[in-house]
């Protein structure tokens, strides 16, 4: 979702805008870190200290870290981007920092509170399914918004069709398989941030693989049978001492060939 956000820089592949047409994106960002280099320069504690020029100015390495995501969903770049827009007299840029704030506030909703959240999930009420529906609701407001005009699957004022198809299978996926746990062990409780390791992360990107980078709920069941098969008729190795564990999936729709060796009596 960040790097999505990064698409909507000047010259990228995205133009986002909301349903009244006015735009936003990641120029909010690289305006907040220049307010930031003009803070350290005049001897003013900074209000994002662990933000860096690389984190702006991302290569390929940096859209893969995860640090680089997380900082922009924090607070102190929540803070600043509000403290800018509220300030005296209101800047003229003051409605489109805005809606990239609401959109790093939904993806806090979703990731930070949601889906990395350390909290408990004992009930559909609890508070990381509530973080998450939230999260989602800003998503799924802006995309009724725009599709009221017939938006196309590669509209560049929205999400591409991979990144909103891949975050509607998250939520919906997450929030069945929830769904299913408390009404069958409702004596247990979820922990949401043990299904975001890296496990889960390798499975996905070993799909995301099988599909040639255009993993979609489309041929995600028959991306999944192909990962099953070769699962099947080829050994895992990991590395030893690895902490994490491969997950072993069901519904195995191909079995091993068992052959059986005849000894001749003269042999």
């Amino acid at each position: 979702m960040i790097n999505a956000l990064y698409a909507s820089q000047d010259g990228g592949t995205r133009s986002f805008e909301d349903g009244n047409g006015t735009g936003f994106g990641w120029k909010a960002i690289v305006d907040m870190f220049a307010r930031e280099c003009q803070r350290r320069d005049i001897g003013h504690a900074r209000m994002v200290p662990k933000l860096r020029e690389i984190h702006v100015i991302r290569d390929s390495w940096t859209k893969l870290n995860v640090f680089p995501a997380k900082i922009m969903q924090q607070e102190q770049v929540l803070s600043e981007l509000n403290s800018y827009v509220t300030q005296s007299p209101i800047p003229d840029d003051a409605d489109n920092v805005r809606l990239t704030l609401r959109y790093l506030e939904a993806c806090r909703d979703l990731f930070e509170d949601g889906f990395l959240s350390h909290d408990k999930i004992t009930s559909m009420g609890s508070e990381p399914m509530l973080s998450i529906h939230k999260g989602f609701s800003h998503f799924e407001k802006w995309y009724n918004e725009l599709s009221e005009e017939s938006i196309g699957t590669q509209d560049p004022r929205f999400l591409s069709w991979q990144t909103w198809d891949l975050l509607r299978v998250c939520v919906y996926g997450f929030t069945g398989f929830a769904t299913w746990f408390l009404d069958e062990y409702p004596e247990h409780f979820i922990s949401p941030v043990r299904l975001s390791g890296s496990a889960v992360e390798t499975l996905f990107s070993q799909f995301k693989s099988t599909a040639r980078g255009k993993l979609s709920a489309m041929n995600y069941p028959t991306v999944r049978a192909a990962h099953l098969v070769k699962h099947t008729v080829t050994p895992h190795h990991s590395s030893k001492g690895y902490r994490d564990t491969p997950l072993q999936l069901c519904e195995v729709p191909l079995e091993k060939k068992k052959y059986e060796r005849t000894i001749k009596p003269n042999q």
